[in-house]
């Protein structure tokens, strides 16, 4: 989970996460430099709970950057994605970790998701592709075909494919190469809410 001046939304991000059930996990949150009370908010989680992690980076590096960071830290076979304004839908990591164990063709797993607006509100439900097939095609050929921030994915195979690029959508970036050597899947269940940064297309 990468962090950068969240004070007003990390506390419900770490909630959703801290709340899964049915799934062993540890949360490793990177504190990208924050300049605001971020820093403090983590540190009362992390001295609270022994699930949390905290890795400080010294400066402002981005959120390829933080994310990497976070995977390099991770000690589990999956890592999942989380950020600090979204939340996490109950049972989302335990299903998709479900899904991976059983489906071990597939490396990737998002889910579909609501957006929200800064009030968390729900204004709309994004249903993305579910079909490696459907979701490599529009990948490959520049549609952003899935929940990026809402992946779960085999730790080896995104550090072989080089973890996220420090672009402006890393989310599509790692995906896109993801894609080229692994297959990616997605439950069509919304167990993400996020607030889109760019307008999001139904893509099917």
């Amino acid at each position: 989970l990468p962090a950068f001046n969240v004070q007003s939304t990390i506390n419900l991000a770490l909630a959703s996460i801290l709340l899964q059930e049915n799934c062993d996990f540890e949360v490793i949150v990177v504190d990208d430099c924050s300049s605001d009370q971020t820093p403090h908010i983590l540190s009362r989680y992390a001295q609270s709970d022994s699930r949390v992690k905290i890795v400080r980076l010294l400066q402002n590096s981005g959120e390829g950057v933080a994310r990497n960071t976070g995977i390099a830290e991770a000690t589990g076979v999956y890592v999942a994605a989380q950020d600090g304004d979204d939340i996490s839908l109950p049972y989302r990591l335990a299903l998709q970790s479900q899904f991976l164990d059983r489906t071990t063709e597939i490396d990737w797993v998002s889910t579909w998701g609501y957006t929200i607006n800064n009030k968390y509100q729900i204004q709309g439900l994004l249903k993305t592709p579910i079909q490696p097939n459907n979701i490599k095609s529009h990948l490959v050929n520049g549609k952003m075909s899935i929940v990026g921030a809402s992946m779960m994915a085999n730790r080896e195979a995104v550090l072989k494919c080089g973890g996220y690029r420090q672009v402006i959508n890393p989310d599509y970036a790692l995906a896109r190469h993801f894609v080229c050597s692994h297959q990616l899947s997605a439950l069509p269940y919304p167990l993400y809410a996020f607030q889109p940064v760019l307008p999001h297309k139904q893509v099917s």
